[in-house]
């Protein structure tokens, strides 16, 4: 994530990518990996497991049917966030080409009003936002934000930051006060738009952010069978909440984008909810691995020092 220089309440201030050099050991060799042999390895997975031709289907490049689930633009999306922050450490022309070549092809998918979303606009062209719940839209959106924002250091080529913004305004334009109530079931689009909202200053990014983390705890999501509204971390208001519950990745992801707010907005009760789900956590719900998830069903946090050995998720 872009580094929260200027975030208010940040106490400490991290390094620029490029000030940093790992030489030799641990780090130094997974970090080669990755550069010579993971990049190139996720991106020919995105291409035979079909994510990149889901985007093909979508321009009108090629026929066929939507292949994968809702959620597989994400990955794409992920992909270049790391090549982002690749390119910044080293340069490497051949795979800013290969990255750059994606791009224009998530351009060329992009709708007139900035929409971007393969499944649904191969599959349920007609039914954008109909399931918040379970569809990932905004998760999706929110890992574009993410790859857009790690994208903008690493190259001059800033397509990649016109197709997240045109999406970033569509949802300001969609969803609000006055708009449609509603958040992803998914956590993540909150920080995706907080690291948009750094990359470009846009306040109306933060503040959708905000809107979107206010929606928690109305009980207005479904939830996943017994769980109920925990699981989406809706049960109760976020700055209400006293224990970490439900989904632990979407959990995970929730948290992070309220301490994300918090940087920004300097507002007490954030930090005072984290602190407490942070104690109810590590107390009773962490293993000693350092996972968290403690029951198969719904991959979710259990009760406290419920952390059987063989369901750690």
């Amino acid at each position: 994530m872009p580094d929260p220089i200027y975030s208010p309440q940040a106490r400490w201030r991290s390094l620029p990518l490029q000030a940093v050099s790992l030489a030799g050991g641990f780090w130094s060799r997974w970090q080669e990996i990755n550069r010579q042999v993971t990049l190139d390895h996720g991106y020919r997975m995105l291409e035979s497991e079909g994510h990149l031709d889901n985007f093909r289907i979508a321009v009108g490049r090629m026929a066929g049917s939507h292949r994968g689930r809702v959620f597989n633009d994400s990955d794409v999306y992920k992909w270049l966030e790391a090549v982002g922050y690749e390119l910044r450490l080293r340069p490497d022309p051949k795979l800013q080409r290969r990255a750059e070549a994606v791009i224009e092809l998530i351009a060329a998918a992009q709708q007139a009003d900035g929409y971007l979303n393969t499944y649904y606009q191969i599959v349920e062209p007609d039914k954008r936002w109909s399931d918040l719940d379970f569809s990932h839209e905004l998760y999706c959106a929110g890992h574009l934000f993410q790859a857009a924002a790690a994208y903008s250091h690493a190259s001059p080529d800033q397509a990649l930051s016109g197709i997240a913004t045109r999406f970033a305004d569509l949802l300001c334009a969609t969803f609000g006060p006055d708009k449609a109530q509603a958040t992803d079931g998914h956590p993540e689009v909150e920080l995706g738009l907080i690291d948009l909202y750094r990359a470009t200053g846009q306040r109306s990014y933060l503040e959708l952010a905000g809107f979107f983390i206010d929606q928690r705890g109305k009980g207005r999501m479904r939830g996943l069978g017994w769980l109920g509204p925990a699981y989406h971390q809706d049960r109760v208001p976020v700055r209400e909440a006293a224990e970490v519950e439900g989904h632990a990745v979407r959990a995970m992801y929730l948290n992070a984008g309220v301490a994300d707010l918090y940087l920004e907005t300097q507002e007490a009760a954030l930090l005072a909810a984290l602190e407490r789900q942070w104690q109810d956590m590590v107390r009773g719900k962490l293993f000693l691995t350092g996972g968290l998830g403690a029951r198969y069903e719904g991959e979710a946090f259990g009760t406290a020092y419920e952390l059987p050995s063989d369901q750690c998720y």
